[in-house]
């Protein structure tokens, strides 16, 4: 019989369950037979655009009903129910000999909440065909799991399979259906009449197009039956398995195996290696099910597996994930508490080159970077300035970038006042020119203060060889406000004040723009003319090894800022370190920007000596001298001669003008 006509056999007060293969044109003759009948039709499905134009012109007799019209908030069988009636009364007030439904029901595969009562639909949905006019057709397809298929064969009475209309020998009454051995019962007979008879189509129909595999065995393991999707899984034929000990589908190496499963006599559901022809073993999660006769006897298992590869990968991809994830979030935890470490850390000190080793600590220890430096503007030399560094060259110090060099990536942040994340210096078109100590990959943060720039600070993981990410490169921006907020905290604007003046003439005439080596045991006439100058009318400026207290006491100071070059901090007095030497540039620097003439006197040149290389001091004095250059400005140096290597001694000489104890200006 063809299908076209098993379905001219419908009749009112048909529940007919379909195995729907590809393709809509059952459907099509479904809805076909039932406007030759003069019955309403109405077809629940996601099919809808493609049979109004199959079915055009038949608007008055059709009805349309999309299933998220129905499952919408979750799926309610007696909602579902009440939709159906109200097409009933349609049908029976618009003169129709019946009510046609057509519903797909593969929305059950979707699992929306209320899914699982689809049973409690069917056997309303049964009781409505028998008590009215209406023809009921279910279709259910391979991406419905095996097991729902299975269920679902028993509430229908009729079944469309193999080309024909028939009654269902699956099919369960629901008084039955409560009793689960009555369940067992009925597949028993069956599948004991299959033995005997070798006819297992009716069977195969139901599971033939379902996704998982199924396996019937005897109760001696032996396999009876098998659909397609077992042959595919395993890489066997039909006639290839259908007889062989069901054993040769598990792996040695399972913790479980078939034969064992059966000789327990009992349901089993759970996780076995499974193994293919071609001897590759894969998980499967297998859930047997033992049938027996009216004597309580095993008479066959039926078996559904699933192949659970892509799951287990999953899993472990999750695992994987959530260890990361615990991972990243351990460095999180450890950045975060070494940020706040380092805040409290910079609060303890307004030493520049202190509070840079802090954050160039912090950074390495907190962020996983390998290697970090930390570059200031030289606004008066339009340069960036490494100032510290950490793992990284100390040649990195002497290297001064033009900030109108934007060849470099460095000066490129700067300019930009943003992160520069350079993946591969080679290929970054960005990136024209670079820094001997930068590596393949880095990054550069600006240190910003509200719009100014301050500097940059550069990392990377050179030894390490992590990517950079992004998430890196906001932690670094946390401690590039760190140190930025450090700076602007301590960096002290002194402010030029007047001194008391007096009318006696002016001792010491000395040229604006110079520097002047004072040589002497003791600084007694770098101070005499320290003051003589800021009595006649220069703003002075003292940064001393001698406590500032005893100096404004000896030469009668009572305006003139002087600040204490010492390594104890003091909250109640004024200092600088002395190896703080980008903070003692910044204040000699702001002070002659704001005071004209000014008078600047650095007692204590043996002790940054001591305390710093003597080419760093040397550079130091060398900028205050370029400062002194461009400002109507005198910057007093004295220096006991007698304690200075001759080397040391000839290069300051050299460099500016020499004031010797006897001599007198």
């Amino acid at each position: 019989m063809k299908p076209r006509e098993a379905i001219q056999n419908l009749q009112p007060g048909d529940h007919v369950y379909f195995m729907r293969e590809n393709g809509d044109e059952i459907i099509v003759s479904l809805l076909e037979d039932g406007l030759r009948k003069n019955q309403l039709c109405c077809y629940i499905g996601d099919h809808i655009s493609m049979l109004e134009k199959e079915l055009k012109n038949k608007g008055h007799q059709l009805e349309f009903l999309h299933p998220e019209d129905i499952i919408k908030k979750g799926f309610d069988p007696l909602h579902a129910i009440t939709i159906l009636k109200e097409y009933v009364k349609k049908a029976e007030e618009g003169g129709f000999s019946g009510l046609r439904v057509v519903q797909e029901m593969s929305w059950i595969s979707r699992k929306v909440p209320g899914w699982k009562k689809y049973i409690e639909y069917e056997e309303l949905l049964t009781a409505l065909c028998s008590q009215h006019n209406v023809v009921a057709v279910c279709c259910y397809g391979s991406q419905i799991p095996a097991d729902v298929l299975l269920q679902a064969v028993t509430i229908h009475p009729l079944a469309l399979v193999q080309k024909a209309l028939c009654k269902n020998f699956y099919y369960l009454p629901e008084s039955v259906r409560e009793d689960p051995s009555s369940i067992m019962v009925m597949y028993g007979e069956y599948l004991t009449k299959c033995q005997h008879t070798g006819e297992l189509e009716f069977l195969a129909a139901v599971v033939e197009e379902v996704m998982e595999a199924v396996i019937i065995t005897d109760n001696q393991g032996m396999i009876i039956y098998v659909n397609p999707a077992a042959c595919s899984m395993f890489q066997y034929s039909k006639e290839e398995l259908e007889g062989q000990r069901v054993n040769i589908l598990n792996s040695k190496n399972s913790q479980v195996t078939f034969q064992e499963i059966i000789k327990g006599k009992r349901d089993w559901k759970g996780e076995m290696l499974a193994i293919k022809r071609d001897g590759n073993r894969f998980p499967l999660w297998l859930r047997t099910s033992a049938v027996h006769n009216e004597k309580g006897e095993i008479t066959a298992f039926i078996s559904v597996a699933r192949d659970i590869t892509e799951q287990k990968e999953t899993e472990e991809k999750l695992q994987r994930y959530a260890l990361l994830l615990e991972m990243k979030v351990r460095e999180k935890t450890r950045s975060t508490e070494t940020l706040l470490k380092t805040s409290y850390a910079l609060r303890s000190t307004s030493d520049w080159k202190k509070g840079t080793e802090i954050i160039t600590r912090g950074i390495i220890e907190g962020l996983g970077f390998d290697r970090t430096a930390v570059f200031f503007v030289n606004e008066h030399d339009q340069v960036l300035e490494c100032k510290g560094q950490l793992n990284m060259s100390d040649a990195l110090l002497r290297v001064n970038l033009p900030l109108t060099d934007d060849r470099y990536a460095a000066v490129r942040c700067v300019t930009d006042k943003r992160p520069l994340l350079v993946k591969d210096v080679l290929t970054d078109p960005r990136v024209k020119a670079h820094l001997k100590e930068e590596v393949k990959e880095f990054v550069w943060v600006p240190i910003l203060f509200q719009s100014e720039v301050l500097g940059a600070i550069e990392a990377d993981k050179k030894w390490s060889q992590n990517p950079i990410e992004p998430e890196d490169v906001d932690m670094l921006e946390l401690y590039a406000n760190q140190i930025a907020e450090f700076i602007e905290r301590t960096r002290l604007v002194v402010k030029p004040e007047v001194e008391l003046q007096v009318s006696t003439p002016l001792k010491y005439d000395l040229e604006l723009q110079e520097v002047y080596l004072i040589e002497e045991e003791k600084s007694e006439k770098a101070f005499d003319i320290f003051v003589d100058l800021v009595k006649h009318g220069f703003k002075g400026f003292g940064i001393c090894r001698t406590h500032p207290q005893k100096i404004r006491e000896k030469y009668g100071l009572e305006r003139t800022p002087v600040m204490w070059l010492s390594e104890i901090e003091s909250k109640q007095l004024e200092h600088v370190g002395s190896q703080d030497l980008p903070k003692l540039i910044y204040l000699v620097a702001e002070f002659v920007k704001r005071a004209q003439p000014a008078v600047i006197i650095l007692e204590g040149l043996e002790y940054l000596m001591v305390q710093n290389d003597f080419k760093n001091v040397l550079k130091l004095v060398y900028t205050l001298s370029d400062y002194v250059a461009t400002s109507q400005s005198v910057l007093l140096l004295p220096v006991n001669p007698h304690v200075l290597p001759a080397h040391e001694h000839t290069m300051l000489k050299r460099a500016f003008t020499v004031v010797s104890e006897p001599d007198e200006q």
